[in-house]
């Protein structure tokens, strides 16, 4: 908390959760409204091949030993290139009766100094770009926008980057954020991409499609997603919108209290009150939202004075719950 990688990923990708939390939501939403199981279900993803996006832990990883087996519809950048007979292959694999499942978007890196487009891979000494197409695509529609129209029939993907980022080229450079922003008009224009090769032809089952933003992080830090799209589709191709179940309403909590890795939590009440003899005490109030997959996350819990404390959530507390916690005390002063 408060190093400069944990603030450019809150300023540039606000409301990223750890791939971990993004697999158990999405899993147990679709569970509990449409009966969608692995044994039910047909997997797919349109991400960028990088090896960095494939790593054991990362939601890709996570999302395959979940749902089994993974159909690969993604080319650099993450655009669906497989096209509609690529995703009519894929969808009529589905079991009978079934479901299909696709998670889609672009990625980006942020570096330990908290650089948009960064990552220090395996093995090297100095970062590199992530999103290297998406980034490079970028730069060569700035250096040469026209050249940057051709169909390269030998570099078909990039060309596809290429023109496709023309259009938005001047917003994306007016942007304090332009390499986050690049980011957001790759996802814009993949999402669009999707939308037009897929359909319903597969049988009876919702056709469910999770965009967002794959954040690579330094270690130690586990891999984000920043959820932007979460619709189940019947076969009328109407959409139920299921984002909100990957996210919090910051409305209906009075505080906010973040945790060491990055996952916000939220808590209702935080309140010092005098204890007859020293020290000073805090009551936390376990939130009456909390979801079960962060109770035992690291917090980080603001004090009186405005510091913060790390604290654990005691084994067994429930939703509703409260426990004391000592405020350090540093010198003759309280934290």
């Amino acid at each position: 908390v408060g190093t400069p990688c944990k603030t450019t990923l809150d300023r540039c990708f606000p409301g990223a959760l750890p791939g971990h939390a993004v697999l158990k939501r999405t899993a147990q939403s679709l569970k509990d409204n449409f009966g969608m199981t692995p044994s039910n279900t047909m997997y797919g993803d349109s991400i960028c091949p990088d090896e960095i996006n494939h790593e054991p832990g990362g939601l890709a990883s996570l999302m395959s030993d979940h749902w089994g087996e993974v159909f690969p519809m993604g080319g650099i950048g993450g655009a669906p290139f497989v096209g509609k007979t690529g995703f009519a292959a894929f969808s009529h694999h589905v079991p009978d009766d079934g479901h299909v499942l696709i998670l889609f978007g672009p990625h980006v890196g942020v570096s330990e100094a908290g650089v948009v487009g960064k990552y220090c891979r395996k093995g090297q000494s100095c970062d590199s770009s992530a999103c290297g197409a998406v980034l490079s695509a970028y730069c060569q529609v700035c250096d040469d926008a026209k050249s940057a129209k051709v169909l390269d029939v030998d570099d078909m993907q990039q060309s596809w980057l290429r023109q496709s980022i023309c259009s938005r080229v001047g917003e994306i450079k007016m942007d304090p954020e332009p390499l986050a922003k690049v980011t957001e008009v790759a996802f814009d224009m993949i999402k669009e991409h999707l939308l037009r090769i897929v359909d319903h032809s597969f049988g009876k089952g919702k056709l469910v499609l999770v965009g967002g933003v794959q954040i690579n992080l330094p270690a130690p830090y586990d891999d984000h997603f920043q959820p932007k799209f979460f619709q189940a589709f019947d076969e009328s191709m109407r959409g139920q919108d299921l984002l909100a179940e990957l996210s919090f309403a910051a409305s209906r909590l009075a505080k906010s209290i973040p945790s060491v890795g990055f996952a916000p939590l939220q808590a209702d009440e935080v309140e010092a009150e005098e204890a007859k003899e020293p020290p000073l005490l805090m009551t936390v109030k376990v939130p009456d939202t909390m979801p079960d997959d962060w109770r035992s996350v690291p917090l980080q819990v603001r004090t009186p004075s405005g510091g913060t404390i790390p604290v654990q959530i005691p084994p067994g507390m429930r939703a509703g719950d409260t426990f004391r916690i000592p405020v350090p005390v540093i010198g003759r002063a309280h934290v």
